[in-house]
């Protein structure tokens, strides 16, 4: 029994050359290839210089560590604006100040107006005043609120700079470096996720019958990893290759300690349903 000599590819459309090996009454056999689990092209929401790139092609990230940090000189000279407008309490204090001067005159005016010593206009000007300067007192506690608003953006605008991993996995790829131009259409790193890993096999459609989800196979990967390891059928392919006559299988395979690498080829064996 020979193995393909080209790696599986299995998507939206099977693009696969490999067939089912020839198989005995009680199980049957399959080409198939390991790969990760998840594979995340770590982009941009923004465009910008780079100032940090931290890990290397090859080490392993944990999900929401720092993985790149773009320049924040703008940003943070916006903060420090955002932040001094909503420290700055002056308009606040004037207006309060005044909201005081003016209640207590108001009190002393219809005081001396119940002793017609002021005139009711003068009482009727205070409460206008005073209805002004607890105007103004909200207005300027509304500015307070919206330049905290301000700075809540402008500290998000800055965050956005600094990419996280949005998964745990390895890092497989590093396109760019420190000091370049980095734009939303470009990928950064990318991740693979090897908790778990995905084996994609080619099955003669004569088995299809046989294979249903849940479904437990053996798995030996290719020298030097050829000990055989136990995956679940996760996903059958409802459209076959009319080319090859074979159908897509996917199967989950258990890798908590990562000692397995992806990008092996290997042979699934599942045993027949009676």
């Amino acid at each position: 029994m020979t193995r393909l000599a080209r790696n599986l590819t299995f998507g939206a459309s099977l693009c696969v050359v490999a067939c089912a090996l020839p198989f005995a009454a009680s199980a049957l056999e399959a080409d198939c290839f390991i790969r990760p689990s998840e594979t995340v092209r770590i982009g941009a929401p923004v465009n910008g210089i780079i100032s940090e790139i931290i890990p290397e092609r090859g080490a392993w990230v944990d999900a929401g560590s720092v993985l790149a940090r773009l320049d924040t000189t703008l940003q943070d000279m916006g903060i420090r604006a955002a932040r001094a407008r909503a420290d700055d309490r002056a308009e606040i204090a004037a207006s309060e100040a005044r909201v005081a001067l003016l209640t207590a005159r108001l009190d002393r005016f219809r005081t001396l107006a119940a002793g017609n010593v002021v005139s009711s206009a003068q009482v009727e000007e205070t409460e206008t005043e005073l209805l002004v300067a607890q105007t103004d007192l909200l207005a300027a506690e509304r500015n307070i609120a919206l330049a905290l608003v301000d700075l809540g953006i402008a500290e998000a605008e800055r965050d956005r700079r600094t990419i996280r991993a949005p998964i745990s996995g390895y890092v497989v790829d590093r396109a760019l470096s420190s000091g370049e131009f980095w734009s939303e259409s470009e990928t950064l790193l990318t991740l693979a996720a090897m908790d778990a890993l995905h084996v994609e096999a080619a099955v003669d459609i004569t088995a299809f019958p046989d294979i249903t989800p849940g479904h437990l196979a053996q798995v030996t990967p290719e020298p030097p990893f050829d000990s055989p390891l136990t995956a679940q059928v996760d996903v059958i392919e409802r459209v076959f290759d009319a080319a090859s006559g074979t159908f897509g299988v996917r199967l989950v395979l258990d890798n908590p300690n990562r000692s397995l690498p992806a990008g092996l080829r290997c042979v699934v064996r599942f045993d027949r349903q009676e």
